[in-house]
This record gives structure tokens, C-alpha cells and sequence, in this order.
């Protein structure tokens, strides 16, 4: 899996399985882990599961050492220790606007003979060879080009009318009303709520509450919003869900299988269709 090919990437958003993410204020005694594994760093000591040498500001590998926090809350954290004078780092500098930046453009660092660390040396970039000019095209006649594509979309626009009335037709004829004239019913999709109309032209709604009460997301540990369920059967909100399968590392793989997944296999649960995926839906609450 990605934990074990790419430890770095995977410790820089995630925690090891089982163990719950720390959250807000850094307590002294993370504070003291952090300094003990920066020390460690710098002399060259950490090392990750494939037994290297962990660099500067691999925060991923970095932040196995402190219990709860990930990679980019130990590198937010760095830049807060930086900003307040507490540590010093010749490659962030402040920029004209206050804001922090980090300007050492290979990110890493080599060592001496003595094991000290200093910058890596710049690598020279190879000499630019121009081009040569391309021989002139000769010109195109487009007109068979353009007849062609202009028949190809009369064609597709002729089946696509036939098609439409062909349907209209088949409809007419099968069409069965199942609306009483009295009352009209109309259903929300994922709001926990149902409109009826008494046919007064007034609407009066109906609370149904959460699709999923008390489920916690199993990605953020927050109480869920917009629940979605996946083939595999894990339930998640349907924005966090969009968000994992976005982003760099895990794009369009289900972060519990490691699955290939894409966004429109998600099905969104609603109170009209709970009943059907429920028995679906893998247990995340008990981790």
C-alpha cells in the first residue's frame, strides 16, 4: 500500500492505523518530542522504515516520532517556532508583506566530513540549444474538411430529433398519472426534510433529521454532512470525499482499499434510499 512505498507522503496527511490525530495547541511535552527529533534530524540519526536517512523537511517521516500529529502540522508548526524567534533557519526569510517564505531552492541539505550540515550545491544547468526554424507548411485546403464536418453534424443532429420524438411518442402512450388531485407530495434529496402542498398553493414542511445520526466521519472524526457511500461500502461526507479523491497522492484512490475510485461512483444516502445501501456499509464507528 501507499504507507509502505511512500512512507513520507502518507505520514504527511495521515496517522498510522488506530492511532487518533492530535488536534489544536502543542502540549510541552510534543514540543519536546518535536525538538528531540529535529536534533535527531540534523545529526543525521532518524531514519525511516526503509532503514534511510531522514532529510530536512521530510515532514511525513518526520512526525512518526510524535504521537497524534502528522507532516504538515509538524511543518506548520516549524514556520510558527520560526516566526516567533524560537528557531532559525537561514532558508525562510520574511517577504515584503511579513508573510514567511522559503527561498533554499533545492530543499535539502548534503554534509561535510565532519557530518555538519550545509547547503546542497547548486547542480549547473546545461546550455540552451536553439532550435531549429521549422520548413514552412505548405497551405491546407479545409473546404472537403469543413463540408465534412458540417454533414457529420447535420447526421448527428437528425438521429438526435428522431430519437427525442421516437421517446415522446413511447411516452404518450405509456404515460400513467399517479397524482391525487387533492394532495401533492414532494420529497428532499438529502436535507432531512419532505414539502407536501394541500393544493392551496401554500407548502408546509416535515423535519426528518440527519440521514445518519451520530455518525462521525471517519476522515475528519467530525459529525458528517451530505453522507455518500462508496462500492466498497465506506460512508464519508460527500465533500471530504471529493477533496481525497482531488488531491495529489491519493487522486481518484479510495483511501481505505486503495481502490481505484471515481467521484461518480459515489452515491449520495438520502432518506428515501438508506434502507437499500445500509446493509452495504462497512463499520468505521468502533475504530
Amino acid at each position: 500500500n501507499n504507507r509502505e512505498r511512500n512512507e513520507n507522503q502518507y505520514y504527511y496527511r495521515f496517522n498510522a492505523p488506530g492511532e487518533r490525530q492530535g488536534e489544536g495547541k502543542w502540549s510541552e511535552q510534543e514540543h519536546e518530542l518535536f525538538m528531540a527529533t529535529m536534533e535527531s534530524v540534523k545529526k543525521g540519526e532518524l531514519k525511516d522504515a526503509a532503514g534511510n536517512v531522514v532529510p530536512m523537511y521530510q515532514w511525513g517521516s518526520f512526525s512518526k516520532s510524535i504521537p497524534g500529529r502528522v507532516g504538515y502540522q509538524c511543518s506548520n508548526y516549524y514556520r510558527s517556532l520560526i516566526t516567533q524567534n524560537k528557531l532559525e533557519d537561514e532558508n525562510y526569510q520574511l517577504d515584503d508583506e511579513g508573510k514567511l517564505r522559503f527561498y533554499f531552492k533545492n530543499k535539502g541539505f548534503t554534509r561535510d566530513e565532519n557530518g555538519r550540515m550545509k547547503k546542497a550545491a547548486a547542480v549547473p544547468k546545461a546550455p540552451r540549444v536553439p532550435k531549429a526554424p521549422k520548413a514552412p507548411k505548405a497551405p491546407v485546403d479545409k473546404t472537403k474538411a469543413l463540408e465534412k464536418k458540417k454533414e457529420a453534424e447535420a447526421k448527428k443532429k437528425a438521429r438526435a430529433e428522431a430519437k427525442a420524438a421516437r421517446d415522446a411518442e413511447k411516452e404518450d402512450k405509456t404515460f400513467r398519472s399517479s397524482c391525487k388531485f387533492d394532495t401533492i407530495r414532494r420529497s428532499g434529496r438529502a436535507n432531512g426534510t419532505k414539502k407536501y402542498s394541500d393544493g392551496d398553493g401554500s407548502e408546509d414542511e416535515e423535519d426528518l433529521g440527519p440521514v445518519l445520526p451520530g455518525f462521525m466521519d471517519p476522515l475528519t472524526r467530525m459529525p458528517i454532512e451530505e453522507p455518500a457511500i462508496s462500492p466498497y461500502g465506506h460512508v464519508c461526507g460527500y465533500d471530504v470525499w471529493c477533496k481525497i479523491l482531488r488531491q495529489e497522492g491519493t487522486k481518484d484512490t479510495c483511501p481505505f482499499t486503495r481502490q481505484p475510485l471515481k467521484r461518480r461512483q459515489l452515491v449520495i444516502l438520502t432518506h428515501d434510499n438508506i434502507l437499500e445501501y445500509r446493509e452495504k456499509m462497512v463499520e468505521t464507528q468502533n475504530n
